[in-house]
């Protein structure tokens, strides 16, 4: 009797066994279908944020574009041409271009077109040819040249070769994006009866 006994515990053991091993294996199988849900749930996860950082990387890139400009300033005793910049981001300057039409030369600088007048010019940029790669802030500008005219023929001189000169800007942002160009006639053919004075 003791042995039909023990043969019985072995038996509920051995059936004990398997039950806990069939259920086991089932928990397990569950387990592994959760953790490969996780997976691709985190899979999916991790493209969104991709997508979002890309999102976020466009917008800022767009947020800090320059937007430069060509500012003239025409009057009795001031002449001013600068680069402003009234964009929200740096813009960098690829290349400058001076081209006078009447007398086809092209320089780096403006002040080489300027005329020889007895008077002196004032330029920000220090003589300097090589202008590629600075930068002009947003809402700062870059003066090419200041001059106070001291007399209306000196005056009538600046004008009428500063009216064939045409300005050309290459530049990009602090991304490096493609490069773009802003072209700009200068326009200086006021008559002394329209100007103004500063």
């Amino acid at each position: 009797m003791v042995e039909w006994i023990a043969v019985g515990i072995s038996v509920l053991a051995l059936a004990f066994t398997i039950a806990f091993n069939l259920l086991k294996s089932k928990y397990d199988k569950r387990q592994h279908e959760y953790n490969k849900t996780q997976i691709e749930l985190n899979k999916t996860q991790i493209e969104l944020n991709k997508a979002q950082l890309g999102e976020q990387n466009e917008f800022n890139r767009i947020q800090v574009r320059p937007f430069p400009m060509i500012e003239i300033e025409n009057y009795k005793n001031k002449i001013s041409v600068s680069i402003v910049n009234a964009g929200l981001g740096s813009l960098i300057i690829e290349k400058l271009t001076c081209y006078n039409k009447v007398t086809d030369d092209r320089k780096p600088l403006l002040i080489y077109l300027l005329p020889e007048v007895n008077q002196d010019y004032t330029t920000y940029l220090y003589d300097t040819e090589d202008i590629h790669n600075r930068a002009v802030r947003a809402g700062d500008k870059m003066v090419l040249i200041d001059i106070t005219p001291k007399n209306d023929e000196v005056l009538r001189k600046l004008r009428n070769t500063l009216s064939n000169i045409e300005i050309c800007l290459n530049y990009t942002d602090i991304y490096n994006s493609e490069y773009r160009k802003l072209r700009r006639r200068l326009n200086f053919n006021l008559t002394l009866s329209d100007e103004k004075t500063i």
